[in-house]
């Protein structure tokens, strides 16, 4: 539908157009005819050219919650479904995303890479949590804002395969990360946690480390691939998959995507849609005042 401004601009330019021409009807009507013919189609290709104002996150979210309570009377609509779908999609793009990296990190993931802002994370001492991780994601707009419930474990730096094998095959190292799990499903903020490592699994399984021990590692000696699969596989089982992003690039695509998707699968209690619903279904049928 277009802007109703832009009609009444439309509308009084050919009546200003049409009061004039009706003083010259003497002269031609065929003429006549063409020439409003003309300006009509002209005026409304204009008219077709000009841009609505964009929509605000808020707006979105307004229309999301309204077809979101029409689904629920027609929950077999595809076309309510399909729309909301549409509607969720626009509305996630105007959301505001701040990546927290932990401070630790040796070659961070800057903002101009994420297309996000960073921020250092936020302290033990700050939250009274414990911190855990290495990136976090916080959205905020429209009147909503909380926590991405992805939690990131990055494997990276220069040599992804190396950080990720010495997570892993070192035994202590691998007990420190165990716990770190523990940390984070204590952590009401997160549902899932990922590894993201910057290398392929064939890298990360034929990685031959530089010391064996305290000794450099001239025998090439390293864990079996039975070993490092297993270790893998330890990780599905504790609920922490591990993609294998290959560079730096893939895996901050990847970091950005687990966003995404993690916010348009849960735009439902994002919104608070099912407190609104049963807030409306309860009011139903209540006296006025």
């Amino acid at each position: 539908m277009q802007n109703p401004l832009y009609l009444e601009k439309l509308l009084t330019l050919l009546f200003s157009r049409v009061g004039l021409f009706l003083t010259q009807m003497v002269t031609n009507r065929g003429i006549l005819l063409d020439l409003v013919r003309d300006i009509i189609l002209h005026d409304l290709r204009v008219c077709g050219r000009a841009k609505m104002p964009p929509k605000t996150c808020t707006k979105y979210a307004d229309e999301i919650k309204a077809l979101y309570s029409q689904l629920q009377e027609y929950p077999d609509s595809e076309t309510l479904q399909k729309k909301i779908k549409q509607k969720v999609g626009s509305w996630e793009k105007l959301l505001d995303i701040t990546i927290f990296i932990a401070s630790n990190e040796q070659r961070p993931y800057t903002s101009e890479e994420l297309g996000y802002p960073t921020r250092s994370m936020l302290l033990k001492q700050h939250t009274k949590i414990k911190q855990v991780g290495d990136l976090h994601a916080y959205y905020s707009g429209g009147g909503v804002a909380g926590w991405v419930g992805v939690l990131v474990e990055r494997k990276g730096g220069k040599k992804g395969a190396e950080d990720l094998y010495g997570t892993l095959i070192n035994a202590d190292n691998c007990s420190r990360f165990y716990r770190e799990i523990d940390t984070f499903q204590a952590d009401h903020r997160f549902t899932q946690m990922v590894v993201i490592a910057e290398c392929t699994l064939t890298e990360f399984l034929l990685y031959v480390p530089t010391f064996n021990g305290n000794k450099r590692n001239y025998d090439h000696i390293g864990a079996s691939v039975e070993s490092r699969r297993a270790k893998i596989n330890s990780l599905y089982i504790r609920g922490v998959p591990v993609l294998f992003a290959g560079t730096r690039t893939t895996a901050i695509e990847m970091y950005k995507g687990l966003i995404r998707q993690w916010i348009l699968k849960n735009y439902v209690s994002i919104l608070k849609l099912e407190v609104v619903l049963d807030y409306r279904e309860s009011s139903i049928g209540e006296p006025r005042a």
